[in-house]
């Protein structure tokens, strides 16, 4: 089997804190240059051993006997290679279905449309948030099942990816939970430069023990002035001032007084109309992968053959959308994605970030 020869990228799903025990530079490239076949126990430098009990405490790698074998797969190019029919296959059924249903999407993205944003950018959003979080929230209701536990980091899917030729477009939605009923989604991407927003963790943390994200679906209701607003939450006025400049520097809220959140809202009722559109697509392309299982010949030679499956699939179902993702901007129907954006592209509030719908729905039928 191939080695790997090119630089290796993590990325996860789910809740936690992987890079503790996966620190950048020495320690992370060491697994990658154990992975696939491990190494015996005897053979390990010293310095590393203690890194490699923290592995075997997460589940990061699996100690076998006298051997160390890392259990995060890892896509290589050989893999990918490998695989190509079978991404193609899911990437073009899954392209297929957002066309087919592109006038439903356009109707819903001219409804949602306002003087901040366009039928384009709110198409955009719809469309990857369907292709994104909508099968992502199913697939954890079915075939992958819930995230699993890595010790005392959090509970997360985890996966990495040589990188080479592959797709461009690579995105991810972050999602902030806040607790009066509302989260904030951003879309993250390889591929669009956020000067700001890459500080978003700090951006929405909590303020004073009050949730950044509250504040914002408060200023949707009601347009209190700042000092009603700061006694109302038992905020200091001026780290509520400091924050909402900082709302104001990424283009979330508008800079004139009142403040108005200026980014896409999708509510509870606008939810009941998104839920049919997205929710259908996501379930057939979840139907889908259960009935089109992954090629267990294929699979067998592949890096990975030795993972957890669910962590092998929500891999692959991960680079399938990345790829449809890549064919309907080719096509089209997607808008490409801007260079450099803060909060007027990708960034919206929502009352169900994951698309839940009935909790019937989950399952498979």
């Amino acid at each position: 089997m191939p080695m790997l020869t090119n630089p290796v990228q993590f990325f996860t799903t789910g809740f936690g804190d992987w890079r503790r025990v996966l620190p950048a530079g020495e320690v992370r490239d060491f697994y990658v240059r154990l992975y696939p076949n491990g190494v015996r126990w005897e053979t390990l430098p010293t310095p590393m051993l203690e890194a490699c009990r923290a592995w075997v405490e997460c589940d990061f790698a699996r100690a076998d006997g006298d051997r160390l074998t890392p259990m995060i797969p890892i896509l290589t190019q050989f893999d990918r290679d490998l695989l190509r029919p079978w991404l193609d296959a899911l990437a073009s059924y899954t392209a297929a279905m957002v066309g087919g249903e592109l006038p439903a999407f356009r109707d819903l993205a001219e409804q949602y449309s306002n003087r901040w944003n366009s039928v384009e950018h709110i198409l955009t959003l719809l469309l990857l948030w369907t292709i994104n979080m909508w099968v992502l929230r199913r697939l954890l209701a079915g075939p992958m099942g819930r995230h699993p536990a890595h010790g005392d980091t959090g509970r997360y899917f985890m996966w990495g990816e040589e990188l080479g030729a592959g797709p461009t477009a690579i995105t991810g939605i972050r999602a902030t939970h806040g607790t009066v009923g509302y989260g904030l989604c951003l879309i993250i991407s390889r591929i669009v430069d956020r000067p700001r927003l890459k500080h978003a963790r700090r951006l929405y943390a909590q303020m004073g023990g009050v949730s950044a994200v509250d504040l914002l679906a408060k200023l949707l209701a009601k347009q209190p002035s700042l000092p009603a607003l700061a006694q109302r939450w038992g905020v200091e006025a001026a780290t509520l001032q400091r924050w909402l400049d900082e709302q104001r520097s990424i283009r979330v809220v508008t800079p004139d007084e009142p403040p108005q959140v200026c980014i896409p809202v999708f509510g509870p009722q606008a939810m009941a109309q998104i839920a049919p559109v997205c929710g259908g697509i996501a379930r057939q392309i979840v139907a889908w992968l259960h009935e089109d299982s992954l090629p267990e010949l294929l699979l067998e030679q592949c890096s990975f053959a030795h993972c957890p499956r669910p962590a092998i699939l929500c891999m692959l179902w991960h680079n399938s959308y990345y790829e449809a993702t890549d064919r309907l901007i080719a096509q089209g129907i997607l808008p490409a994605f801007p260079a450099v954006a803060e909060g007027e592209w990708g960034v919206w509030l929502t009352s169900d970030p994951y698309g839940q719908e009935n909790p019937a729905a989950f399952h498979l039928r």
